[in-house]
C-alpha cells in the first residue's frame, strides 16, 4: 500500500492528533520499515495537500 495512504489512515484512526513521531511509531508497529524523515516529508504533504511526484 502507498505510504501516503497509510499515513492518512493512521491519522484518521487517531482523530488527526498524531504527529510525525507517533505516526512513525505506529507504522513501524504495523510492519512498515520506513525512516522517520520520510514519514515527516509525507506527513507534511498529507497536511498541506501537496501532490506527490
Amino acid at each position: 500500500m502507498d505510504l501516503k495512504l497509510e499515513i492518512e489512515c493512521v491519522r484518521e484512526q487517531n482523530y488527526k492528533v498524531y504527529g510525525v513521531r507517533k505516526v512513525w511509531h505506529q507504522l513501524r508497529r504495523d510492519g512498515f520499515d520506513v525512516a522517520r524523515c520520510t514519514v515527516a516529508w509525507r506527513h507534511c504533504q498529507v497536511d498541506h495537500g501537496v501532490p506527490s511526484g
